[in-house]
C-alpha cells in the first residue's frame, strides 16, 4: 500500500512540477473556455484522473518487478503527456489551426526535456526501491 501511495504522489507531484515548467510561456494565456483560471487549477482534474490509472499500474502484488516499474513508468510518461497536451490545446492551440499531429509534435518538443527529466525521477524512484528490496526485503 506504501508503494502505491508514493507511486501516486510522486506521479502528481512531478506531474504538477513539469507541466508548470514546460507550460510556464503559456500561463497567462486564457484557456478556451475564456476562464481566467490558474495553470495548477486547470492542471488539478487531469492529473488526478491519471492518478487512477497510476494506483492500478502501481498496485502492489505485481508491481513489484522491473516490470512493474517500467509499466507504471510508461503510464506516467503517457499521463503528463496527455495532460500537457490538453493544458496546451486549451491555452494556445485552440486560438489557431493545428491537427493532431502539429498539436501533438509542438508539445513533444515544448516538453520533452521537463517530461524527460520527470520520466527519470520517477523511474529511479522505482529504481531506488527495487534496489532497497534486494539490497532487504523488510524495507519495501
Amino acid at each position: 500500500m506504501r508503494r502505491l501511495l508514493t507511486s501516486v504522489a510522486g506521479f502528481l507531484l512531478l506531474g504538477w512540477g513539469q507541466g508548470l515548467w514546460a507550460l510556464h510561456p503559456y500561463r497567462d494565456n486564457l484557456t478556451a473556455d475564456v476562464r481566467s483560471i490558474s495553470l495548477s487549477q486547470e492542471m488539478a482534474p487531469l492529473l488526478l484522473f491519471w492518478a487512477l490509472w497510476i494506483a492500478l499500474a502501481a498496485w502492489p502484488r505485481w508491481a513489484a518487478t522491473l516490470r512493474g516499474g517500467v509499466l507504471s513508468s510508461g503510464v506516467a510518461l503517457l499521463g503528463w503527456f496527455w495532460v500537457d497536451l490538453c493544458l496546451y490545446d486549451s491555452r494556445v492551440a485552440s486560438w489557431s489551426t493545428y491537427t493532431l499531429a502539429e498539436l501533438a509534435a509542438e508539445v513533444a518538443f515544448i516538453c520533452a526535456w521537463p517530461l524527460l527529466c520527470a520520466v527519470l525521477a520517477y523511474g529511479g524512484g522505482w529504481a531506488l526501491a527495487a534496489w532497497r528490496k534486494t539490497d532487504d526485503p523488510q524495507l519495501v
